[in-house]
């Protein structure tokens, strides 16, 4: 595989194929939150960083239960999907076992917002055992 790539940022939609833990090619949109490029605190510029984007319907049976979690309901070429703010992924950009694509693809304000939202909530909520667990 080869890694395609144009200057991706935080807030860009890339669409990745790439191997899991388990050595199984998977395919999925992702919501980039990190390019190490654009971190003035750190020297490389490899790692892009996304939340993960789903269209599994199992997120819009939990949105009727009422329960939520960390998901965001987006759309993509006009399907229902759902950001998932505790689902990130780190990707090499000179990784050559994935194909990294950026995708012209925007979302509104709103849902960046609740994706922002989403993604502190659960990051609050991380720090908040990791200081439970030091105690």
């Amino acid at each position: 595989m080869m890694t395609y790539h144009s200057n991706i940022k935080a807030g860009d939609i890339f669409h990745a194929r790439y191997l899991n833990y388990k050595g199984t090619e998977k395919r999925h949109y992702f919501y980039c939150i990190y390019a190490q490029a654009d971190d003035p605190n750190n020297t490389l510029t490899e790692d892009i960083i996304g939340l993960m984007i789903s269209s599994n319907t199992k997120f819009e049976r939990l949105e009727e239960q009422g329960v939520n979690d960390y998901n965001v309901q987006v759309e993509i070429f006009g399907k229902k999907s759902w950001v998932c703010a505790d689902k990130s992924f780190r990707f090499m950009l000179s990784d050559s076992t994935c194909e990294i694509e950026k995708k012209k693809i925007s979302l509104t304000e709103k849902e960046k917002s609740e994706i922002l939202n989403k993604y502190s909530r659960f990051y609050l909520e991380a720090t908040r055992q990791m200081i439970a667990n030091e105690k």
